[in-house]
């Protein structure tokens, strides 16, 4: 049985350089899971423990966030009045995949204070049944700090009071045109989503999802088989090719 030719040096080059650069992008790939998981520990921690400690008061929420400290996810117990008929709606998918609308309402908190609070979901063919809850209002409810519209988020329809991330810049602008039209009235740049309640009807409080999936673990043990895999794949390949330029020379001897 004839004995296959060994590649020439220039493509043993090349496949060495390509297996080189293949195992590189993947550890990094894995370094990088790495850190991400560490990172994803740290927040779940950090929201297993906010979510387990007393209310802050809005004073001091705000000075945190004046401070430059995190406080996403920090509970604050908030009083105030809702703005009657100050409604925006964020698209969301709630419990059982059905569609509807995060619904979005100032809450004045002082005569020259409003907060932007989530008041929580709402399903789409009940957009139109909703309320404004009079009258003074005690509630708790969580820090989220805006969102970032990614690649694939479409842009908010802000004339159709449409929204699609959570752009708190652009719903102070909307909410200083139309319901909170004295410029004097402060609104921090953060929001506040209720936390669940007994209240019946939509919309329904406890819209943030606090069951963040930590996947990062079996990504860094996948990127790290990849390197192995083409480490080990490279190796065999490459000494198979030093077997068969040896045998070739002794050939040729």
């Amino acid at each position: 049985m004839t004995q296959p030719a060994p590649a020439s040096r220039r493509a043993i080059a090349f496949a060495s350089v390509m297996a080189l650069i293949g195992i590189a992008v993947t550890v990094s790939l894995g370094i990088w899971q790495m850190q991400r998981l560490v990172w994803k520990q740290d927040l779940l921690a950090r929201i297993e423990r906010r979510l387990s400690a007393d209310p802050v008061s809005l004073d001091e929420a705000l000075r945190l966030a004046a401070a430059g400290d995190d406080v996403e996810y920090l509970r604050v117990a908030l009083s105030g009045r809702y703005v009657e008929g100050a409604n925006l709606y964020l698209y969301s998918i709630g419990q059982g995949g059905a569609a509807g609308y995060e619904v979005f309402t100032p809450l004045m908190t002082a005569p020259d204070q409003a907060v932007i609070v989530n008041r929580g979901f709402v399903p789409q063919d009940q957009l139109d049944a909703i309320a404004t809850p009079p009258g003074d209002r005690t509630i708790v409810a969580l820090v989220r700090e805006p969102g970032r519209q990614t690649l694939f988020t479409p842009d908010n329809d802000v004339a159709g009071n449409r929204w699609y991330w959570r752009d708190i810049a652009g719903m102070t602008a909307e909410f200083r045109a139309t319901a909170l039209k004295d410029g004097t009235i402060e609104i921090p740049q953060i929001a506040f989503a209720a936390e669940p309640d007994a209240a019946p009807g939509w919309p329904r409080a406890g819209a943030t999802r606090l069951d963040i999936p930590n996947n990062h673990l079996q990504y860094v043990f996948t990127w790290f088989a990849f390197a192995v895999i083409q480490a080990v794949v490279f190796l065999i390949w490459f000494t198979r090719q030093r077997r068969l330029r040896l045998a070739d020379a002794g050939d040729r001897e």
